[in-house]
């Protein structure tokens, strides 16, 4: 248990240090990147492949600190976290940064946290922008049809809400369980 929250403790610094880093440094002032932040985005790139997220992200957050805030290490940074801390508002910042530096693959991420946050008209554009795409290796690209019909099925609900009330049905049907 001790491990466990020790752990997390771990993560979430790691988190806002490479939060902190991020918001400093900027993707259109990109720096050349020495041979030993090459080496340590190759080792990244590894474990990123073998969807060791764990490991990836404390490499990638290493080379953040080395003031390498390219879209592609912004993007895995957010997939890591995302993938790793379960945390959708700490990824989407990394996302966000990807898709402002060009880097198309963040959209799909996006336009999930817009829906997520009932931003529905945002997440309908980053769905479409995701689903132009014309790569082989695009991931979800079947079911973008789907995707923008939640999010119009989702604002038609939230615009015209329903009013219900719910009734105990008697003993025969109900307890005093809950069910």
């Amino acid at each position: 248990m001790k491990d466990i929250v020790r752990q997390h403790i771990i993560y979430m610094a790691l988190l806002m240090f490479s939060m902190v880093v991020a918001e400093s440094t900027c993707a259109q002032h990109q720096q050349k990147i020495s041979k030993e932040d090459k080496k340590l985005k190759k080792e990244a790139d590894y474990y990123f492949g073998f969807k060791d997220y764990k490991g990836a992200l404390a490499i990638y957050n290493q080379l953040l600190d080395g003031k390498d805030s390219s879209p592609e290490l912004n993007y895995r940074i957010g997939k890591c976290i995302l993938e790793t801390l379960k945390d959708k508002k700490a990824a989407s910042v990394f996302f966000a940064k990807a898709s402002e530096g060009g880097y198309k693959e963040s959209y799909f991420h996006l336009a999930q946290w817009f829906h997520f946050q009932e931003q529905f008209d945002k997440a309908r554009e980053y769905y479409k922008k995701y689903g132009e795409i014309k790569w082989k290796k695009r991931i979800h690209k079947e079911d973008m049809e789907h995707y923008l019909q939640s999010c119009a099925t989702a604002q038609n609900m939230i615009d015209n809400p329903v009013e219900v009330s719910i009734e105990n049905m008697g003993e025969s049907i109900n307890s005093r369980y809950s069910e």
